[in-house]
């Protein structure tokens, strides 16, 4: 009779549940992470297949082995596995910076004109198109940090140039490397200082 104390109601509930532990699919995502940060790609992947083979949408699952292809460098099939992720998961934490990635990846210019594209900046810094390949380039080569400070200097030097596409571009690092990355906590603080000075 009367209301219960919430300890009551969380004892009544363990005793009809039981004591409930993590699911299959937790215990494989927790396997697979761990794998993955130790380089074992192969456990990594085969425990993301298993999750898929239960839940095929599943976007921790989608997401972890498109990252376990890109590592391997199977670009191909990385598009793929993202391809599977349903419009409503586009945004997940697993998802969405891997899709970033791929954008800067398609988007770049082809990393061995590296070099060249270097010297049409050096030979003509206010050649904002060629500074913009390079920092896609960068950027698609891995090298965020440089990328970075090329895309805020295309904006300190123009911030409206193409349509704000080195804006655009930067941001989109911002979202493949993930907001707790240093690069993008400074990046952002230059960016600010930047757009609002």
């Amino acid at each position: 009779m009367g209301a219960l104390k919430e300890s009551e109601v969380r004892d009544f509930i363990k005793r009809l549940a039981g004591d409930t532990g993590p699911s299959p699919v937790d215990e494989l995502l927790a396997i697979a992470s761990e794998a993955f940060a130790g380089g074992d790609l192969g456990t990594a992947a085969q425990a993301y297949a298993q999750i898929l083979g239960a839940e095929p949408q599943n976007p921790d699952a989608l997401g972890g082995i498109a990252k376990c292809y890109l590592a391997s460098g199977d670009t191909e099939r990385a598009k793929q596995a993202l391809a599977m992720v349903p419009p409503e998961h586009q945004n997940h934490e697993a998802v969405a910076p891997l899709l970033a990635q791929m954008k800067l990846r398609d988007q770049a210019p082809a990393a061995d004109n590296l070099s060249e594209i270097r010297a049409r900046v050096e030979a003509s810094p206010s050649n904002l198109q060629a500074r913009f390949e390079l920092a896609s380039a960068l950027a698609a080569g891995g090298q965020s940090e440089a990328a970075v400070d090329e895309f805020l200097e295309i904006i300190r030097r123009d911030r409206n140039w193409n349509d704000g596409a080195a804006k655009q571009q930067l941001l989109t690092l911002f979202e493949a490397l993930g907001s707790a990355d240093p690069i993008v906590k400074s990046g952002r603080r230059k960016l600010s200082n930047l757009l609002f000075s």
